[in-house]
C-alpha cells in the first residue's frame, strides 16, 4: 500500500473519531474542542496531501480513486448532520449536501454494476462543492463560536446543487452512449 492510500484510509478512520469528539464537545466537554480541531486539521491536510503525493509520485491507484470520494462523503455527511443538529449550519444546506452525496453514490454504484468497468476522475464542480463543504466545517470548528459564515452557506449550497446537476448530466450522457468503458466523475 502506498503513502496516498495510507493517508486516505487514515482519513476514513478519523471521521468517526471527529464525529465522536464533536459530540462530546457539544455535550458540554469543552476540552474536546482542541481534539476536534486537531483531528479536523489532519483530515483536511490528508485530503490535500493524498492526491498531491499520488500525482507527484505517479502513485494513483484504483483503490485510492474509490476510497478518496468515500472518505470525503463520509466526513461531509457526518459533519453536516452533526452541525445541523446543533443549529450551526442551516437544515436546508444539510439536506442538499447529504441528498447530493446519497444520489451521487447510488448513481455511481448503479453505473458500476450496469457497465462493469469504470475510471473515477474528479470534476471541477465536484471539487468546488467539496472544498466549500470542507470550508464551511472548518469555519465552524476552527474559528471562535458563532463566527458568521458570511454567505458561505449559500455558495456551498449552490455549488453542491450545480455539482449534482452536472453529475446527472454526465450520467445521462453515458447512458445515451451506452459505453462499457465509462468514466465516473466524483469530487
Amino acid at each position: 500500500m502506498n503513502v496516498p492510500n495510507i493517508l486516505t484510509m487514515s482519513r476514513l478512520l478519523l471521521v468517526p473519531s471527529f464525529f465522536l469528539v464533536m459530540y462530546y464537545y457539544f455535550a458540554g466537554q469543552d476540552g474536546m474542542l482542541l481534539w476536534a480541531r486537531v483531528i479536523l486539521l489532519f483530515i483536511v491536510a490528508s485530503d490535500f496531501f493524498d492526491g498531491y503525493i499520488a500525482r507527484i509520485r505517479g502513485e494513483m491507484t484504483s483503490l485510492g480513486s474509490v476510497l478518496d470520494p468515500i472518505a470525503d462523503k463520509l466526513f461531509v455527511t457526518a459533519s453536516f448532520i452533526l452541525l445541523a443538529v446543533y443549529d450551526l449550519v442551516p437544515a436546508w444546506l444539510t439536506i442538499i449536501v447529504v441528498a447530493k452525496d446519497i444520489l451521487v453514490s447510488i448513481g455511481w454504484c448503479a453505473i458500476a454494476v450496469l457497465f462493469q468497468k469504470m475510471e473515477v476522475k474528479p470534476t471541477f464542480l465536484g471539487k468546488l462543492a467539496t472544498a466549500l463543504q470542507y470550508g464551511t466545517v472548518c469555519i465552524i470548528v476552527l474559528l471562535p463560536p458563532h463566527t458568521p459564515l458570511w454567505g458561505l452557506e449559500y455558495a456551498t449550497g449552490a455549488a453542491t446543487l450545480l455539482a449534482l446537476l452536472h453529475y446527472g448530466g454526465l450520467a445521462a450522457q453515458h447512458n445515451n452512449g451506452s459505453s462499457h468503458n465509462m468514466t465516473i466523475n466524483h469530487e
